[in-house]
């Protein structure tokens, strides 16, 4: 706990200006009116200013993963009328605009190795396969 104070200690002094400012450029701006900012604990202002970065980032990268794709087939179009013989080794993930999640995309693909596992031993009732076919063969 000592280490704490002392990171924020030694840290920039608070901005509650900035930080009232970044709640009011999220969704949650009618929630936090400028006297129930003040009464707020810092910790759940950054806990809900971080989580809103998270999803627009999330956002940003699946709006953007068409383009991805199209710079993949353009970039592999492109390497083949320069004559190269090899594959472009290049991934989606190069042509995001933000890091792709690693951790979670590997959480998703067991996610649906073990489902196409259940669907190959019918295991699983037809109309939900049926309702996970848009989750399983996204692409």
């Amino acid at each position: 706990m000592l280490e704490t104070y002392r990171r924020y200690l030694a840290g920039e002094p608070l901005d509650l200006d900035k930080l009232f400012f970044q709640i009011q450029c999220t969704p949650f701006a009618d929630q936090y009116p400028r006297s129930e900012f003040l009464r707020t604990r810092i910790k759940e202002i950054s806990y809900v200013l971080n989580s809103w970065y998270e999803e627009q980032k999330r956002v940003a990268n699946i709006n953007s993963i068409s383009t991805a794709k199209l710079a993949q087939i353009v970039l592999s179009t492109a390497h083949a009328f320069g004559g190269s013989k090899e594959p472009v080794t290049s991934k989606i993930g190069d042509f995001l605009p933000f890091e792709y999640d690693k951790e979670g995309a590997e959480v998703e693909n067991q996610t649906k190795e073990i489902l196409s596992k259940l669907i190959k031993r019918g295991s699983i009732p037809t109309h939900v396969i049926a309702a996970l076919h848009p989750l399983i063969n996204v692409g």
